[in-house]
């Protein structure tokens, strides 16, 4: 899995220039997937993966209505709390406001 990680300035560019396929803010930053890679895999005729939450995969269904979801749920709200809370990706307020969810 590749992350990108850019400013708050480049990434309202590529909102602003379409470059996203979908994108969201969420509890003050901002996520999204890069049009041009997709795109890309896409055309050479490659399967993609994208990792997004179910309004991100709403916002690509919409876009590419061949596409296959799959959405993996853990086997219990507590599991749920506690991988988002033992991400070591994420600052703790966000992931006490997310587990609190």
């Amino acid at each position: 899995m590749d992350y990108v990680f850019t400013s708050a300035d480049e990434f309202q560019d590529l909102i602003k220039n379409n470059g996203l396929l979908e994108w969201a803010q969420v509890y003050g930053n901002y996520y999204g997937v890069p049009r041009g890679p997709i795109r890309e895999a896409l055309s050479n005729g490659e399967d993609t993966v994208v990792k997004v939450d179910i309004q991100g995969a709403a916002t690509i269904k919409k876009l590419v209505p061949e596409a296959i979801f799959i959405f993996l749920a853990p086997p219990s709200l507590d599991t749920c709390a506690y991988c988002v809370c033992s991400s070591a990706t994420q600052s703790r307020r966000p992931t006490s406001a997310r587990a609190s969810k």
